[in-house]
């Protein structure tokens, strides 16, 4: 495998039927331009930014690149187990554990087995055994990797622990989700044995002519649902499509007359499809020194008016003058909604009325981590969010979850000037809610909903919803609490979804800065670190300056999947029937002095006991700075010294036995 340290950036400028092209070296395209040229950085950026692929390359039914997660990504980071991918394992069959297909049991078909890719079920469910065992058991049958399936209903794959038995395994061990995993398993039974095949590889697979793209590596539009009236004419910036991506050369011949085609179609419900636009990139040469070039329409585009719900279908290919001896990972093709009523950055089960998570990952210490959505049309209020999460198998432990809505205006709360980049203290607090979770009904891995109040819903028996504003930006955050010391809660997210070639693409020739996923550091193992003294940043990878595959791979997917919902808004308090986090047993809630110098004193009267009373504090650059849980509390007055706080805007969360309420406080010293 060569090794290249180049990249080329093209863009097909075409006027009056004439088409020319400028060709820029830059850094390395997760580079956002601002490494310095240094010793310290590695030689292969190509190899480092695709990264290992799982492909399944027979029976054509079931080709391609798939989405996984591995034990070993070779960082060397710490709880890592089996082998990395360094030596490519092409064209392998799959062969399927005998007698038990999820091999908790030993496996008996030694002979199919040895020298091949051992496919097996994650599970069963109710009753698994660990990862590890079922690995080493795969490796004493002579697989030379073992891939695993998820067995939980439409669940992506998942990280893995070692086990008692991890420690034994040196094979790459890797995971698939449930939907790819039903796919192949249903090609293995119905096909002879040997039809279906693999390849684990860290670039190609030795063919001469073989163009592909770049895992998650395509440009796609702001979000995956979105409420239809916001698509009625309006073209904010937040809107703009711009097509291309980034296209790898993995063969050892040089490619041709490279040509990117993308296309996008919308179907109106109940009607049928119609062109939205087309659009074409050329690239004359590609050798195979310039391994990944980024390829990107010259002009962004808008969305037509619409004035119905329906679905927008986009479509990639790549081609060239040669025969492509591995065609499954040159089209790609890509839907997302216009919906009656649904803000979703990720994808969304529309049958199940719930966010689609494949994925959980869990923030350590306090920190807010959520998702951006622009609004176009005011009006109507934001109803609830819609959420995942999960702490194990089994029962939620008894926890209270809490989300918060914060507006963001460019520029405001003394935090500079407007530079399009979301800064500490331009965030305002605007409606927040909370999910009590008991230890007893609710599931881990299931879907909740928890709707939306104002700070005005305080004390009345009544909630008041979050009005929205038109041409604005909001940006939802869950605040995941741990479950206990030493468990964990994860939050969904998508798990395949990638916006940072559109966050690229824009930004990189259009000089377009664009809201990904703010407040999420590259380490989301201490996402909260990197930020105590720093701002959020406008893209995904934070601070971090030393951008590589196992950083890339940590990024793909990871949009926390919290889905809006909105309604019509009205003057007229809502009765709170139903709505578990409105705080109907208040009979006084007080924050002063505010402005405060000194302190913050936080005074409640409740009209019954509660268990536990939690004051929650963080500023407006979403950071929380302060959580404390007082028990069996009716009436108190909880004080808060602002020593070590700078002067600002901060929010005061008060959690009652999962009712809660908020007031803003301003420190000016």
């Amino acid at each position: 495998m060569k090794q290249f340290n180049t990249v080329k950036i093209l863009l097909l400028f075409v006027f009056l039927g004439v088409a020319g092209s400028v060709m820029g070296q830059t850094f390395h395209p997760l580079a956002f331009d601002t490494i310095p040229p240094y010793t310290g950085h590695v030689a292969n950026w190509y190899k480092d930014y695709v990264g290992a692929r799982l492909l399944v390359t027979n029976p054509s039914a079931v080709a391609g690149s798939k989405i996984f997660t591995i034990t070993n990504d070779g960082s060397g980071g710490a709880g890592q187990w089996g082998a990395p991918i360094t030596t490519p394992i092409v064209n392998k069959p799959v062969v399927m554990a005998l007698p038990d297909s999820f091999a908790c049991s030993p496996i008996t078909n030694f002979a199919a087995m040895a020298g091949n890719i051992a496919l097996i079920w994650r599970g069963p469910i109710g009753g698994a055994c660990e990862f590890g065992a079922k690995a080493l058991a795969a490796q004493n049958a002579g697989a030379v990797a073992c891939v695993l399936i998820n067995e939980y209903p439409g669940e992506g794959p998942v990280g893995m622990g070692a086990g008692a038995s991890g420690g034994s395994v040196t094979i790459p061990v890797l995971m698939i989700g449930n939907l790819d995993g039903i796919a192949i398993s249903a090609q293995y039974h119905s096909n002879p044995a040997g039809t279906v095949r693999m390849s684990l590889i860290p670039w190609g697979q030795a063919y001469q002519n073989d163009l592909g793209f770049c895992p998650g590596g395509l440009s796609i539009w702001h979000d995956f649902a979105i409420p239809s009236i916001m698509l009625g004419g309006e073209n904010p910036l937040a809107y703009k499509c711009i097509d291309g991506g980034f296209i790898a050369n993995f063969g050892t011949h040089n490619a041709t007359n490279v040509k990117l085609v993308s296309s996008q179609s919308f179907t109106p419900t109940g009607g049928s499809a119609g062109a939205v636009h087309k659009d074409s990139i050329s690239l004359a040469s590609f050798p195979v020194i310039d391994s990944i070039w980024t390829m990107f329409a010259p002009n962004e585009f808008d969305l037509t008016s619409i004035s119905t719900t329906g679905r927008y279908d986009l479509s990639y290919t790549i081609s060239s003058d040669s025969t492509d001896q591995f065609l499954a990972d040159n089209t790609w093709n890509y839907s997302y909604y216009a919906t009656d009523s649904i803000f979703c950055k990720g994808r969304y089960d529309f049958a199940n009325k719930h966010p689609l998570t494949s994925m959980y990952y869990r923030p350590n210490g306090n920190c807010l981590w959520g998702t951006p959505y622009y609004v176009t049309k005011g009006g109507d209020a934001f109803k609830d969010v819609q959420f995942s999460i999960a702490t194990g198998i089994g029962l939620l432990p008894a926890t209270q979850q809490m989300f918060y809505v914060f507006k963001w205006v460019d520029g405001t709360f003394g935090a500079g000037s407007s530079n399009n980049s979301l800064e500490g203290g331009e965030l305002q607090l605007v409606g927040s809610c909370s999910r009590t979770f008991d230890g007893i009904g609710d599931s881990s891995d299931e879907y909740y909903t928890t709707t939306l109040i104002t700070a005005d819903s305080n004390n009345t028996g009544n909630y008041i919803p979050v009005k929205i504003d038109s041409n604005s930006w909001y940006y939802v955050a869950a605040d995941i609490t741990p479950a206990s010391p030493t468990q964990g809660t994860f939050l969904g997210v998508d798990g395949e979804i990638n916006m940072f070639p559109r966050v690229f693409g824009r930004k990189h020739f259009h000089s377009e800065k664009e809201l990904y996923n703010p407040a999420l550091d590259t380490n989301k193992i201490d996402m909260r670190s990197s930020y105590q003294d720093a701002t959020f940043n406008d893209f995904a990878f934070g601070l971090s300056f030393n951008v590589d595959s196992v950083v890339y791979h940590r990024e793909l997917g990871m949009i926390p999947n919290l889905a809006l919902r909105i309604m019509p808004y009205s003057t007229t308090p809502i009765h709170n029937a139903g709505v578990n986090n409105t705080p109907t047993g208040a009979v006084k809630f007080e924050v002063f002095p505010n402005p405060a110098t000194d302190v913050i004193n936080v005074n409640i009267e409740l009209a019954a006991t509660a268990k536990s009373v939690t004051y929650t504090i963080f500023d407006a650059h979403a950071r929380v700075v302060s959580r404390e849980t007082h028990n069996n509390v009716m009436s108190e007055t909880y004080s808060y010294s602002t020593n070590k706080l700078a002067s600002g805007v901060y929010y005061v969360i008060v959690n009652a036995d999962g009712k809660q309420m908020y007031r803003t406080v301003t420190i000016a010293k």
